[in-house]
């Protein structure tokens, strides 16, 4: 008693249902299908994953090389970036950067910027 579904055929399904997950044969498809899937998966996963991998090293690992400040802090690098910085590629390794891990879960953020004095 199987069923088509997400592009699977359950053959472990009863005539009640399952909530599980069923035991699952992949339905066949072709290899221009896979690269398909594969492309889609890089395109639209590689990147929320990859900013949280970012995210993680640089506002919760406080332990980790990459560590710059808890959540909702500013943190101002007034160095330059090495080869030893691994986290992410920089733009420009002459550019000193500013980072903050904005928590906006509870509450939003609001930054405010001293006045500039005219002759700088």
């Amino acid at each position: 008693m199987g069923h088509e579904s997400w592009g699977f055929r359950c053959v472990g399904c009863g005539p009640l249902g399952h909530t599980l997950p069923p035991p699952c044969a992949a339905a066949e498809i072709t290899p221009d299908e896979a690269r398909a899937i594969a492309r889609e998966a890089t395109v639209y996963g590689f990147p929320p994953v990859d900013s949280y991998r970012i995210q993680y090293s640089y506002f919760v690992d406080s332990s980790g090389p990459e560590y710059k400040a808890p959540r909702n802090t500013i943190f101002n690098n007034a160095r330059v970036y090495t080869p030893d910085d691994k986290a992410i590629q920089t733009p420009n390794s002459d550019t000193p950067y500013s980072y903050v891990g904005a928590d906006l879960r509870a509450q939003p953020i609001v930054f405010t910027v001293p006045a500039i004095e005219k002759d700088r």
